[in-house]
């Protein structure tokens, strides 16, 4: 407000034109100045309301001050190069008088020294350390992410392989369950020809045996019937009836006992 009045007060100065030069940079000057010191107010709240190393709202009020601080440093070096052309050509502007000069200075001076200000409060001590708060606090956030982000790719891995280790310990266990169920497949064929091979070596004896018995019988039917048969020939050479009729039944007693031996 004290900056625009004093521009105020020398537009009202009869000599002055409202084409003056450094009228019309330091009216435009004052307008930006109050906008920034309204700016102003707004940082310092976000400061003290906001972390100002992650608000994107305070980050951008903060460069918006800056810009706005850069651009009034080169208007008042304009307005500085103005008042000094006037003093330096005093005798070409008639209608400028020493006070007018002072007056001009004094804004000058308002100027500087509210730009001064805002730049005071970009660079105070609470707002160095509130960012280096800030900043330290985020850089701490971060790694602490970094590291619960190490921590869970780690757990998922473990958990990976973990699942894949479960996975094949259960591959292998049903592969070993079916191999065990061929070996006990084998096991119950080997049975069944083991106790087959058994049943035949029992019938082979019994057949043996039963060979054995038969051959036995042969031999006593082959030696009777060899005794019959000499018994015949001595008998077929007399010629008595009854000799020839028991000649018959011998040997149809033979015959029976042949038929007998080989069923």
């Amino acid at each position: 407000k004290g900056l625009r009045g004093s521009g105020s007060r020398m537009a009202s100065t009869p000599l002055m034109s409202r084409a003056d030069p450094f009228l019309l940079v330091s009216d435009t000057l004052t307008g930006n100045l109050e906008s920034l010191h309204t700016s102003l107010e707004e940082w310092r709240h976000l400061l003290t309301t906001t972390d100002t190393a992650t608000s994107g709202e305070f980050q951008e009020k903060e460069r918006e001050l800056r810009t706005g601080v850069l651009k009034a440093r080169k208007m008042i070096v304009e307005l500085d190069k103005v008042v000094n052309q006037l003093e330096a050509k005093r005798g070409q502007h008639a209608d400028v008088d020493s006070a007018e000069l002072a007056r001009r200075r004094e804004t000058l001076s308002r100027h500087e020294a509210s730009v001064v200000a805002i730049e005071k409060a970009l660079e105070s001590r609470q707002a160095r350390d509130k960012r280096a708060k800030d900043k330290d606090t985020a850089e701490r956030n971060r790694r602490k992410k970094e590291r619960e982000a190490e921590a869970a790719a780690e757990t998922a891995a473990a958990r990976a392989h973990g699942d894949f280790l479960g996975q094949h310990q259960s591959m292998q266990q049903l592969e070993r369950e079916r191999q065990d169920e061929q070996i006990d497949r084998i096991d119950g064929i080997l049975e069944t020809t083991h106790q087959r091979a058994i049943l035949i070596g029992q019938e082979l004896k019994h057949q043996h045996t039963a060979l054995e018995d038969m051959h036995g019988e042969m031999t006593e039917a082959r030696t009777g019937i060899e005794g019959a048969t000499a018994r015949i020939q001595a008998l077929l050479k007399t010629k008595d009836n009854r000799m020839i009729c028991l000649i018959i039944v011998l040997i149809v007693i033979l015959v029976v006992l042949g038929v007998v031996a080989l069923s």
